[in-house]
């Protein structure tokens, strides 16, 4: 992730949005930071962020649990999500963030040909499985959903939906939220 620029905030125009670019950048690669000490801190319910999850290269994920350890951020540790690994801290405001990486990826334990045929989870639900799919709503048929495709798509149970990716290492010389 490396800065792209910034803007006025158009709301509050005395502030400033930051603009961070992953790899090529593009509106499909941008995450936009508008900083704003005066804001509540975060309350869980409706209407509310749950969490960010930001994608994060496999290999450097140690080192960015090691990176937010030394500015003093109080995180997660380096959690196995079976599909992938994770590192959970919470932002000044309380927005909990999630640095995810791609891999061991979906083909862990399915076949890529197969993926989406069957419900797979992680090896920590399986004793839960029949509640589980007890409370499983069906998709709606495939062809509703993307007419090019000929299988289900896949029900993922316990994995982090990645709203906003980011790749790249800590940015240099860009401070870090503190707690």
């Amino acid at each position: 992730m490396t800065p792209a620029g910034t803007y006025p905030d158009p709301e509050q125009p005395e502030r400033t949005i930051h603009v961070y670019a992953m790899h090529d950048g593009g509106p499909h690669a941008e995450l936009h930071l508008r900083i704003d000490p005066t804001m509540p801190p975060a309350r869980p319910g409706a209407g509310g962020v749950h969490h960010i999850a930001l994608r994060v290269q496999d290999d450097q994920y140690h080192d960015w649990n090691t990176h937010l350890t030394a500015l003093g951020l109080r995180t997660s540790g380096e959690v196995d999500r079976h599909w992938f690994h994770s590192i959970y801290y919470r932002e000044p405001q309380g927005i909990l963030i999630e640095l995810a990486t791609d891999g061991p990826g979906f083909t862990v334990d399915e076949h890529p040909d197969h993926l989406g045929e069957t419900l797979i989870l992680a090896p920590f639900l399986e004793p839960r499985r029949a509640q589980i799919e007890a409370g499983l709503t069906p998709s709606p048929e495939p062809t509703t959903l993307n007419p090019q495709r000929s299988r289900p798509h896949r029900q993922l149970v316990g994995a982090a939906s990645r709203a906003v990716r980011v790749t790249g290492s800590p940015p240099q010389g860009t401070p870090a939220p503190t707690p």
